[in-house]
């Protein structure tokens, strides 16, 4: 996973991709230069931004966990997937963050941009440095769960390894 902090969005809800986003994307995805994703929103306060492989794996696994023959998963599965939006962008390498998305991520000012294989997420700045703070040290504990180790601390100031670790 990538982190590009503090990318400006305008007033038109426009951001530039990353450089090195763009190189991680390797080629774009369409004849014209330009790339296609598909925007939209779960519930944990982020966007989710899919490249056209990622949102078919995505809408592939909603098809896993819903069944096609019952209505109420059958809404479940339009629900979320109607959250999402397929956006390209302009010559200037820039996407528009859609206004429902915008208001819901409550995106303005500054953005971070956190890439994975499965997905990126488009985070507010501020949103995204607060649930870093408050998650830090629970999820050094699950990753030391995970391992079979009792704790694991990090001194914030240094970064050096505390008891357990």
């Amino acid at each position: 996973m990538s982190r590009y902090a503090g990318i400006t969005v305008d007033t038109k809800r426009r951001w530039a991709l990353p450089q090195m986003f763009r190189h991680e994307l390797a080629k774009a995805e369409t004849a014209d230069g330009t790339w296609a994703f598909y925007i939209g929103y779960e519930e944990d306060g982020c966007l989710y931004l899919l490249t056209p492989d990622q949102y078919a794996t995505y809408a592939a696994e909603l098809d896993r966990l819903f069944d096609d023959g019952d209505p109420e998963d059958r809404a479940t599965r339009t629900q979320i997937l109607g959250n999402f939006q397929r956006v390209h962008t302009d010559n200037a390498n820039r996407l528009t963050i859609p206004e429902e998305h915008a208001e819901i991520a409550g995106l303005s000012g500054k953005i971070d941009l956190v890439t994975g294989d499965r997905r990126s997420e488009i985070w507010h700045s501020d949103a995204l440095r607060r649930r870093r703070a408050d998650g830090r040290q629970p999820a050094l504990d699950r990753l030391a769960d995970r391992r079979g180790k009792k704790t694991a601390t990090r001194s914030l100031t240094t970064g050096s390894a505390g008891e357990g670790s």
